[in-house]
């Protein structure tokens, strides 16, 4: 179920993020094949905490190997778009850095992830993707980031994307 900002303003700091990606999630259902389309059509709030919020969790979890794999290189502008409006650059450029070279592997690594979750998991050994995870891993947790500029910028949770 989606909030207004008024509805978002009076929830506490330590789940207002959960509950926001609980709608986005809500939303999408079972629509997993249709994600990109569904976040884009939400007002620009909702795209922003998704985009970081899902980036954050799949390298915190298993690597930018694990995010790449699972969004299958989707979600890239609206990642990017939604670490510069939460004024992540450190996070960004190292993002920029993952995404490079991802360009750089993906020839190599498709055709092992095609084979599944084992081939995925062989591409680890064949990658060196590992070295740009640990420079993610070094800075802190990106929330506090995300809130602020919840805080500040309620008013992208009532507009569409076209409207904004």
């Amino acid at each position: 179920m989606r909030l207004d900002s008024a509805q978002i303003a009076g929830l506490p700091d330590k789940s207002v993020v959960q509950i926001l990606l609980e709608a986005v999630l809500a939303e999408i259902g079972d629509r997993h094949a249709e994600a990109l389309d569904v976040v884009a059509a939400m007002p620009l709030g909702y795209g922003v905490v998704f985009s970081v919020i899902n980036l954050d969790a799949e390298v915190r979890n298993g690597g930018f190997l694990q995010y790449f794999f699972n969004t299958r290189l989707e979600f890239e502008d609206l990642v990017v778009d939604g670490l510069e409006r939460i004024d992540a650059g450190e996070y960004l450029e190292i993002f920029d850095a993952a995404c490079e070279r991802i360009g750089e592997e993906l020839e190599r690594l498709r055709p092992m992830w095609e084979e599944g979750l084992a081939g995925f998991f062989a591409s680890y050994k064949t990658s060196t993707m590992s070295e740009i995870d640990k420079r993610w891993f070094k800075l802190p947790h990106i929330e506090a980031k995300l809130i602020s500029c919840i805080r500040q910028n309620l008013a992208d949770f009532d507009a569409t994307r076209q409207e904004s």
